[in-house]
């Protein structure tokens, strides 16, 4: 477990009911290495003053916080967050997702599994 996984979150005025729960989901995972990004697309000023708050008060994790200076859709909001991860692998997130509390725990074991008997064949 010494991978780095970025979670990138994408968001764009998000109910902030969901993001909240979204954020208390990743706040819960097990696996230890992870770096939260989130890109907000250029929400309202209150809408990004508030996501700020929630996820400043729920993550315990390493959060960087960024927002576009204009609306840039989903996929170039997504592939700008790419470029701004660093870890080893990269979860997409969206805005609305609520995952469970070892997610990415499976995950990097399932893809740690793959590569060692990927290197045995």
């Amino acid at each position: 477990m010494d991978k780095l996984v970025s979670i990138i979150v994408a968001t764009y005025n998000p109910n902030i009911l969901w993001l909240e729960k979204q954020l208390k989901s990743l706040n819960n995972q097990t696996y230890p290495k992870i770096e939260i990004i989130l890109l907000d697309d250029c929400s309202t000023y209150e809408k990004y003053t508030k996501i700020k708050e929630i996820a400043n008060k729920e993550i315990k994790f390493p959060l960087k916080i960024y927002q576009n200076d204009e609306n840039l859709g989903s996929n170039k909001t997504f592939e700008k967050l790419v470029n701004l991860a660093t870890g080893d692998y990269i979860a997409f997130c969206d805005q609305d997702d609520i995952w469970s509390d070892d997610k990415i725990e499976v995950l990097v074991n399932e893809i740690e599994i793959g590569r060692a008997v990927q290197q045995e064949c």
